[in-house]
């Protein structure tokens, strides 16, 4: 079983390759192939990381090697239209990893840090093997989504 540890800033590299890995496997096919190339890289990946800090990330170690990562903000972002939630912002776990619990690992470890019960989140229209994770661990779709082209999201609330 993969090992969760808060990140540190002597992981920002490493995540921000880990980034962009789970982005292109996790949304190709997904999303068009020249917004994942143009806008899902190693340099904007590490800069939006040392931009937001790394203080609400965790990430999911196997054999030293990092396979997964979720983030979490205490209040939900203004998308969510929401006091008195909690957002995970994030949730990624390469392929190799998935379907051996370190998903559900690193949701819980993330859910645990959340100030408040109620938690929100966003997952890509179509993701259907994600939404089925988020549901199977109590979230819903709340029939609300929030669209930035090419993506629409769509919001899940537990």
């Amino acid at each position: 079983m993969a090992e969760i540890l808060p990140m540190t800033e002597a992981d920002l590299e490493a995540k921000a390759r880990l980034h962009v890995r789970c982005w292109h496997e996790t949304y190709e096919g997904l999303v068009p192939q020249a917004w994942l190339d143009e806008n899902i890289t190693y340099g904007r990946m590490l800069a939006r990381q040392r931009r937001i800090g790394w203080e609400r990330v965790l990430l999911a170690w196997d054999r030293g090697v990092p396979v997964g990562f979720a983030s979490w903000e205490d209040e939900a972002r203004a998308w969510a239209g929401r006091r008195g939630v909690s957002e995970v912002s994030s949730i990624y776990l390469l392929r190799s990893h998935q379907g051996r619990g370190v998903g559900r690992a690193l949701m819980e470890a993330a859910l645990e840090r959340c100030a408040h019960e109620s938690v929100a989140l966003l997952v890509l229209a179509g993701n259907d093997r994600a939404i089925g994770f988020y549901e199977h661990l109590g979230f819903s779709l709340t029939g609300r989504s929030v669209a930035d082209e090419p993506l629409t999201e769509l919001e899940m609330l537990r």
